[in-house]
């Protein structure tokens, strides 16, 4: 078990921890959405990002509603 264990010190000694705040999230899954290509999108000609993505007719919210705290894009 030793060799597992300095393994995983290594291996964690060259990692970087990324922390991201929801607003980063949002910005970054809209971006994504944005960068899409017109084809693999559901309504791209859409104002809203996300029912770009899905389309109106599979979305359960109002364009102006926004997720609710704690809920996982």
């Amino acid at each position: 078990m030793p060799e597992v264990e300095n393994d995983a010190f290594q291996i964690s000694g060259r990692c970087t921890k990324i922390e991201y705040t929801r607003d980063d999230l949002e910005k970054i899954f809209l971006k994504n959405i944005d960068i899409t290509a017109n084809e693999r999108l559901a309504d791209p000609d859409n104002s809203d990002a996300m029912l770009r993505l899905v389309g109106e007719r599979n979305s359960s919210r109002r364009p102006s509603v926004r997720l609710a705290a704690g809920t996982h894009l």
